[in-house]
């Protein structure tokens, strides 16, 4: 068979297979040929057809017949409605040289296709269709050869429901191709794999390539392994990718928000092969949107985490991130940086994302660093971010003059050894040092925290007054019910209301709003009377952090209380109350970004209150001392940017003592009492403790003194209906707390 075939493919049947041989045994003797295919391929030499046969060929398409047509021309050619046609170089002339089949000014359109194996188009529209560029191959084991396909001045466009597609493989070449929105130009899709897999479609071509290229809003442009472009625009709104083993010779510009994806070296398992990274000589980033993003691929053997840039001019943004499904960072090496742009790079602990500028660097660049969650360690001296050869002292700076990552916040200095190097560390950047200073020789301190560590440290801190925001509530009923002269079961409901403001260790404002639900019955004793309830509540409170994030706490509760009231006026109170808390903290770090968590927990709570109800005719006055505890849950949670938090079960202890005053006024029989209240309360827990990352600990103190001011009032509406309202005001005695306002008001009905 072998033997066979090498006849059929001599010269002298290669010339017999002229433009009335049959399309169909051409195509038998190509694919007995291929599978035999081992040795380097050799280009050979073609020329142009002469011969126009355009109006038989779109009498063959109008017919929606495969036409085959060897080494001919065709003119204002149009394809629609799924018509397929394939043009083929024709055999050896006399002369040894090859005949290319040619299309001038075609049109193919909804979802027709054109294949090009050796045959070349001029001035092609493709709209939702296919035009592939590609070769006619033969040859025996030994000699084989190909004529390579081209398009020149190609437009491609598409629609949503169906792209346009231009396919440059196999040694195929395109000049000037425009690519427009929903148009897809694909530059050696199968080649390099084909070649890396040692598939016998992978001949030993040439590299497709494509040059002169233009991508238009909308446009994609992909390079794979193997293919080159030359020359490359990318305007406003078009996207190109740089996948692994391919190469961008030339200028590739990039303008307006244009995007240009760079990937690094990969391997392919299933195929035993690995990809070099995609290679650039030079990417111009023209505008402050255009992007360029570089991509690191799966894990590789030698250069997997590396890209190289000969030239490269920022004045838009490069970007460091990893394919799905991949973890690690990146390497840039690039020979010569210029312009004005930013540098969008990861850090978590002591790995991270590198720019290394090996020639020359001219201008100044804005470095955002992503917090990945993990912070330096504390022993090291930071982390080696930028080698920049030739840096000035403005080369590289923060965009916010810091960046939080993980528990601390940390700064971008040069290396005082070496000013080619920028180090990220816990110190500030420092002025020009006035000649002859000693350093100062006071220890290094720790750095500020970061937008995680104040607001997990916040977030915790605010458990413990949603549950003494929802027991002043208790407190107010059953003062209420200290005053009255004859008891009975009933139902009542608050609003509650409140506002703290709280500049400690961290700073933020906590907004409650709530409602609260009950009912109790009295019982008399000898002497005495016995008022138990039993309530149930809802609150939401909403966290503004100092530094920009948020968090809101949903509080869910359920309690008793009572009140044992003796006729000479003493009394005791007691409120057990158990909540159930739902947390979600929205912080925000230095470089802007947010990061998200949120976690679940219980918390239980006791007070006792003694005091003495005393009357002078229509006024009282009601001295009291008051304990109560509280404790939760400890918090555990993840934050969405990988920061891991950790917080003690909230406590506190607080003593009150105070008096309340008031006076009761009969108008139109109906009971009106006014009254104000002064207490001082004093916290004694100050040791809630934070964890951040299982290794920084931090103290949350909520200990010191407060004074309290209230003002209130009752009213009977009738003998059933009552109203009462309170509103306070508290601080503490260092001015760290400050309660600007609580207020309730709600209504009783009496059974």
């Amino acid at each position: 068979m072998y033997i066979m075939i090498k006849r059929y493919l001599s010269k002298k049947i290669i010339v017999g297979l002229n433009k009335r041989c049959s399309a169909v045994y051409y195509i038998f003797i190509m694919a007995m040929v291929l599978p035999t295919l081992n040795a380097n391929a050799k280009e050979l030499m073609s020329e142009a057809a002469t011969e126009d046969n355009s109006i038989a060929l779109q009498n063959s398409i109008n017919n929606s017949t495969w036409s085959m047509p060897s080494g001919e021309v065709g003119r204002d050619l149009i394809l629609n409605n799924g018509h397929v046609m394939s043009m083929m170089a024709y055999g050896y002339d006399d002369n040894d040289i090859w005949s290319r089949g040619q299309l001038y000014n075609t049109k193919i359109s909804a979802r027709s296709a054109v294949s090009l194996d050796g045959s070349d188009a001029y001035n092609t529209e493709v709209i939702s269709a296919t035009l592939n560029v590609s070769s006619l191959t033969a040859g025996n084991r030994n000699d084989r050869w190909y004529v390579a396909g081209s398009a020149t001045d190609t437009t491609v466009s598409g629609t949503e429901a169906e792209m346009g597609i231009l396919e440059v493989d196999n040694a195929g070449y395109a000049n000037r191709s425009t690519i427009n929105v929903n148009g897809w130009m694909m530059v050696s899709m199968y080649q390099g794999w084909n070649q890396a897999t040692g598939s016998s479609a992978g001949l030993d071509f040439k590299a497709a390539q494509a040059d002169n290229t233009t991508v238009n809003g909308g446009g994609l442009l992909s390079v794979y392994a193997g293919g080159i472009v030359k020359d490359t625009r990318v305007n406003g709104g078009g996207v190109a990718y740089l996948l692994n083993g391919s190469s961008s010779i030339g200028s590739f510009n990039v303008y307006d928000d244009g995007i240009v994806h760079m990937n690094s070296g990969r391997r392919y398992y299933r195929i035993g092969a690995t990809f070099s990274a995609a290679k650039a000589e030079r990417i111009d980033l023209h505008d402050a949107g255009s992007q360029l993003k570089l991509v690191r691929g799966e894990d590789t053997p030698g250069d997997g985490r590396y890209i190289r840039i000969g030239q490269l001019l920022n004045n838009g943004s490069v970007t460091y991130q990893n394919a799905d499904s991949v973890a690690g960072y990146l390497q840039a090496n690039i020979a010569e940086l210029s312009g004005n742009g930013i540098f969008n790079m990861r850090v978590g602990g002591m790995k991270g994302d590198f720019l290394n500028v090996t020639d020359t660097l001219k201008g100044k660049f804005i470095v955002n660093v992503a917090d990945t969650g993990d912070e330096l360690n504390s022993d090291s001296e930071g982390y080696y971010l930028i080698h920049g050869e030739g840096s000035a002292s403005d080369s590289f700076a923060l965009a916010n003059g810091a960046v939080d990552l993980g528990a601390y916040q940390y700064y971008l200095n040069q290396d005082s050894v070496n000013s080619d190097d920028w180090v990220l560390s816990t110190s500030k950047p420092k002025p020009d040092p006035e000649p002859n200073k000693k350093p100062d020789p006071t220890p290094k301190p720790k750095p500020p925290i970061s937008g995680n560590t104040y607001g997990v440290i916040a977030l915790a801190n605010v458990v413990p007054s949603i549950w003494d925001a929802e027991l002043s509530t208790l407190r107010t009923r059953m003062g209420d019910m200290h005053a009255q002269d004859n008891q009975g079961s009933g139902a009542w409901g608050k609003f509650i209301t409140s506002r703290y403001k709280v500049n400690n260790f961290v700073a933020y404002q906590q907004d409650t709003n709530g409602v609260v639900l009950g009912g109790d019955k009295s019982f008399r004793r000898d002497g005495a009377d016995l008022l138990v309830g039993g309530m149930m509540s809802y609150s939401r409170s909403d966290i503004d952090y100092s530094r920009g994030g948020s968090g809101n706490v949903d509080s869910y509760a359920l309690g008793i209380y009572g009140t044992y009231l003796w006729d000479n006026g003493y009394y005791v109170d007691g409120v057990l109350k158990s909540n159930y808390f739902r947390l979600n903290n929205n912080v925000k770090t230095v470089q802007g970004t947010r990061a998200t968590g949120k976690d679940n927990l219980y918390g239980f709570g006791a007070s006792i209150e003694a005091g003495r109800h005393i009357k002078f005719e229509q006024y009282f006055i009601e001295p009291y001392t008051q304990l109560s505890a509280f404790k939760g849950q400890s918090s555990d949670y993840r934050l969405s940017n990988n920061t891991k938090a950790y917080a003690d079960g909230a406590e506190s202890l607080k003593a009150e003592i105070g008096s309340t005053a008031g006076a009761s006024f009969d108008l139109n029989n109906h009971i009106i009492k006014p009254y104000v209240r002064l207490a001082v309360s004093h916290e004694f827990a100050d040791k809630n403790e934070v964890v951040i990352n299982r290794t920084e600990n931090f103290n949350n103190d909520n200990s010191g003194t407060v004074i309290k001011y209230g003002l209130g009032i009752t009213a009977d509406l009738n003998n059933q209906w009552s109203g009462f309202a309170e509103v306070n005001y508290a601080k503490d005695y260092d001015g760290h707390l400050e309660m600007p306002y609580s207020g309730q008001v709600g209504i009783r009905y009496q059974f």
